[in-house]
């Protein structure tokens, strides 16, 4: 009996007359006439297809199910053992596909051997791997919301290579989150590859609602190597890279049903292997940010401490009331304020702090008659000015914490020690906690507890400060440096 569609192969197989179907989803015979010839084609997303497999794969037809399993094995590997949603998804698929070619009621399938998948493949090293990333992202941004997982495996060393990838990647995902996906990003740790020296260039897609970065310990094999995203139930993108060769780069997209369950099967079998690297705090209280540092920090290590200009924190609590008042910031603010000053100034005296404070940003604040306290402005959620007069005595409150030794303060250039591209401020102490923000997002920060990524960050900063010279060190050369900028006014 000729079959024209996947649609009268399936009603066919379980005895279902078009009447019958019209009345079980609601429609007209008519119309399902034209699905069942092909004059009309089923839509896979569409809750009327949906409606159908569910039909077919109901209990009133309990005695066709076993063949009704044995054919569809034939196409979708391990049919009978997916999940009833992943069984509709798979027959919603295969209901869309029109033209019945893939099954007829003959046994065993040898050709299905030969089964091809339906993919399209791009190659070459920066300019593929564009096309295929703009192909991905296109798929996912025209997708309902769904979740999107990111499986990069080192198919690409982000800390070396070109600021257009990640830049192009950061932007796709923080589009996607806004557009309700939800995204989820697998990242491996390892000695060869330290995302952790980059982090500053991801900040505003790791601080997006809706991404979520976790990360799995190891040195992968060949086989795995590369990277492995997923747009979930529509694409599925696989690249690879040849080692002596790493120019040669494939990536090659998988559409089709067999295909993206097992990509999704392997993507999730990471995602269940992996741990949360970071956690994110949304300040709506910005002593959060204190009680966290109080509960995990210890009293004993070196703590580091990256900023590009001394912020608000290192105020005396006078100056910053006067500030805040001249900016007419009511009285509850300016109390909150100062009592996260004061907390922090309380812990500077039980840890061992090193403050890394960049030379070029803190003498260009210097032209300036007026500046903008960035992480003051945000949390107060306006502009807040800090005059020149205000800013030298805020030095000299600096320099006079140097010369009480309550910490030590490093003058260099981030310029020439390649430190961050963003204003991106770090608290960092060895097996206790990492928090980093952006300044001019401070009432979004991230932080991590996780030994594993936190020993590697902080072998990195304690690197980097192996790096500084010494005359930027040396504590009577700092102290002479802030005097100097101070006598300056």
């Amino acid at each position: 009996m000729k079959r024209d569609t996947m649609l009268a192969y399936f009603m066919d197989l379980l005895q279902v007359s078009g009447k019958e179907l019209a009345v079980e989803i609601d429609t007209d015979t008519t119309t399902v006439s034209k699905w069942r010839t092909g004059k009309r084609k089923l839509s896979a997303d569409s809750e009327t297809c949906r409606a159908i497999a569910a039909y077919f794969l109901s209990d009133r037809f309990s005695l066709h199910q076993k063949e009704l399993d044995r054919q569809l094995n034939l196409v979708i590997d391990g049919f009978s053992a997916l999940s009833y949603g992943e069984k509709v998804e798979g027959l919603c698929y295969l209901l869309s596909r029109g033209n019945i070619q893939a099954i007829d009621d003959t046994s065993g399938r040898e050709d299905m051997v030969n089964y091809q998948a339906a993919m399209r493949v791009y190659s070459g090293d920066l300019e593929g791997w564009k096309l295929s990333m703009e192909q991905f992202w296109k798929a996912a941004l025209s997708a309902r919301p769904t979740q999107i997982t990111l499986c990069d495996f080192g198919d690409i060393d982000w800390s070396t290579t070109e600021r257009e990838r990640f830049h192009l990647t950061s932007d796709y995902v923080i589009a996607c989150v806004k557009r309700g996906h939800r995204v989820r990003i697998i990242d491996i740790l390892g000695n060869s590859y330290r995302s952790y020296e980059v982090l500053g260039r991801w900040m505003d897609m790791y601080m997006a609602d809706g991404v979520d970065l976790n990360y799995i310990i190891g040195n992968f094999t060949d086989a795995e190597k590369g990277n492995y995203y997923c747009i979930r139930d529509k694409l599925a993108l696989v690249g690879y890279y040849f080692e002596q060769k790493p120019q040669l780069l494939t990536y090659t997209h998988y559409t089709d049903y067999r295909m993206l369950s097992y990509y999704q099967a392997r993507v999730e079998d990471y995602v269940a292997r992996s741990k949360p690297v970071f956690f994110k705090l949304r300040l709506a209280e910005h002593m959060e940010t204190v009680n966290l540092m109080k509960k995990n920090l210890s009293v004993f290590d070196p703590t580091y401490m990256i900023c590009r200009v001394p912020t608000y924190i290192n105020m005396p609590p006078e100056l910053l009331a006067e500030i805040l008042e001249e900016n007419g910031v009511d009285r509850v603010q300016i109390e909150r304020c100062i009592g996260t000053v004061t907390k922090r100034h309380q812990m500077r005296h039980h840890c061992k702090y090193i403050q890394m404070y960049d030379i070029d940003a803190i003498e260009a604040r210097l032209q300036m008659e007026t500046h903008t306290a960035k992480m003051l402005s945000r949390i107060i959620g306006r502009p807040i000015y800090v005059t020149r007069e205000q800013y030298l005595r805020q030095l000299q409150y600096v320099s006079d914490t140097v010369e009480r030794g309550e910490m030590e303060i490093d003058l260099i250039s981030f310029r020439d020690m390649g430190i961050q591209e963003k204003d991106v401020s770090v608290v960092a102490q060895a097996g206790r906690l990492v928090i980093i923000w952006d300044d001019s997002k401070y009432d979004n920060l991230i932080y991590s507890t996780e030994p594993t990524y936190i020993g590697g960050y902080v072998s990195y900063l304690q690197n980097l400060y192996g790096r500084i010279p010494p005359i930027n060190k040396n504590m009577d050369w700092v102290r002479r440096r802030l005097r100097e900028y101070v006598a300056s006014g």
